[in-house]
């Protein structure tokens, strides 16, 4: 991830797996920020972000009948809510450009999980809409 003056900001590494991806998150010396983990879910797109040494911090859903909508939960609050953004006809059919927001209903109490957050924004995009190079 990049500042828009082209500094080094976090690493985001993305293992190769079949099931359940994972999202490893580092500082730019390479020291673990956390991570973020795809879990099992048969209607709904979910997945949890981890803290440095692998505690559950945020849960994220995303329910059926809003399939661009994800929610990232601490407890029984909403932190924070990723939107994938409609582009219109032509660009969605035809090229692979997401836009997204991120709004966050609550100040956080770590630095870390801003970055998270953005970073939980990034998976999403990977995850659920990145269309296959054979595609």
């Amino acid at each position: 991830f990049f500042s828009p003056k082209r500094e080094l900001l976090w690493i985001a590494k993305h293992p190769f797996r079949f099931f359940f991806r994972h999202f490893e998150i580092q500082s730019t010396e390479g020291v673990k920020l956390g991570h973020l983990q795809q879990r099992f879910s048969l209607l709904k797109k979910s997945f949890d972000v981890c803290n440095k040494v692998g505690v559950k911090i945020f849960k994220v859903r995303s329910p059926i009948y809003k399939p661009w909508t994800f929610v990232l939960k601490k407890g029984p609050l909403d932190v924070a809510t990723i939107k994938k953004k409609w582009s219109g006809l032509l660009t969605e059919a035809f090229s692979d450009k997401d836009n997204f927001t991120i709004d966050f209903h609550y100040a956080l109490e770590e630095e870390n999980d801003y970055q998270l957050i953005i970073s939980s924004a990034f998976f999403i995009d990977l995850l659920y809409f990145e269309k296959k190079a054979n595609d």
